[in-house]
């Protein structure tokens, strides 16, 4: 008993939320890698660079919205967004950053077709690349089918299978005239590259041009081919089966004649 005591207080402790992502994160492989085949990415290197992308950024789990900047220095804040917040003094950007709405709306009111107000807010970053701006919410919600639905209900950009949709129009949208190599290219299109979480995404990258797991002619995350239903054969008729059945003795009372 003090065995088994000392190996259950050795072993490692999963948590819920760690146990509910591994799950979410293969679906969400396979939900990328059909976005991929049925909108019609189809280089491998592409595919790879966006797979390292997408695990680099969160490693597969459920797409978040862009994170609050509540804790990010003002100076940090103003190397991000200098066309909106380089004027500010620290002091001023201290203030705005405790308001989530307000600092989004103050480095997001007027990009990306954002029309002032709470625009900034709403079409803040999201999904699997942190899609940002009205237009952008647009003209990926045609691309992908949903029209207006990105528009009218911008949460949609954080459902799984409408991130991974968007995230392979975009890449397709702006990879294409980027220079360099995929890994490159996705990197250019998506945004400017981060210390530390770059590194992963490029070992993510090479991982996957290695093992091939999101080459297109792979199967293991490929949707499964529907099962046709076999017709059962026919029953024999009722005659062929009493001559093979052999048949009953004749009872002591006489009956109706029956057959195994």
């Amino acid at each position: 008993a003090q065995r088994e005591a000392k190996m259950n207080a050795e072993a490692p402790k999963v948590t819920p939320k760690a146990a509910a992502n591994k799950p979410a994160a293969a679906n969400n492989k396979q939900l990328l890698f059909e976005a991929m085949n049925e909108h019609g990415l189809t280089d491998p290197h592409m595919r790879a660079a966006l797979a390292g992308h997408a695990k680099g950024e969160s490693n597969f789990k459920i797409p978040q919205s862009e994170l609050s900047y509540s804790k990010t220095s003002s100076k940090r804040l103003k190397g991000l967004f200098r066309s909106t917040l380089g004027h500010m003094s620290p002091a001023e950007i201290d203030r705005l950053k405790k308001d989530d709405r307000l600092l989004y709306n103050k480095i997001y009111g007027n990009k990306n077709g954002n029309k002032g107000g709470d625009d900034g807010w709403n079409f803040r970053g999201r999904g699997y690349i942190q899609l940002t701006g009205r237009a952008n919410y647009k003209k990926y919600g045609d691309l992908i089918g949903v029209k207006d639905a990105l528009i009218n209900n911008p949460e949609l950009a954080n459902d799984p299978k409408i991130a991974a949709k968007i995230a392979v129009e975009y890449v397709k949208d702006r990879a294409k005239n980027k220079k360099g190599d995929a890994f490159a290219k996705v990197t250019k299109a998506i945004g400017v590259p981060v210390k530390g979480v770059h590194e992963k995404k490029k070992q993510a990258y090479n991982e996957y041009l290695k093992t091939g797991e999101f080459h297109p002619s792979r199967s293991q995350y490929a949707k499964a081919e529907p099962v046709k239903p076999t017709t059962p054969a026919p029953a024999p008729p009722a005659k062929e089966v009493a001559q093979a059945a052999p048949a009953a003795p004749a009872p002591e009372t006489p009956k109706e004649p029956s057959f195994l």
